[in-house]
């Protein structure tokens, strides 16, 4: 039983490459794929917009409680 479901993975797989090399169904994959990729962007800088961001160590040590702070407000920029 594993060997066919091993065999059926497998078929599954080298079809589906298979089918991608057919330029209307690789056409219609990509521009599926970009369509997904142009939401996932939207989406992040809908989730983003106006929250700063550490991009340097500050000149001064950070207290343990101010860098919780901002990890969980980077942490609450996902679960929007």
């Amino acid at each position: 039983m594993l060997i066919f479901l091993d065999l059926c993975e497998r078929a599954k797989v080298r079809f589906f490459k298979l089918a991608r090399k057919i330029p209307a169904i690789g056409n219609q994959i990509r521009d599926e794929l970009a369509k997904i990729n142009e939401g996932f962007k939207e989406e992040a800088v809908k989730r983003t917009k106006g929250a700063g961001f550490l991009t340097r160590l500050p000149n001064k040590p950070i207290s343990d409680e101010l860098i919780a702070k901002e990890v969980a407000s980077y942490l609450e920029l996902g679960m929007m």
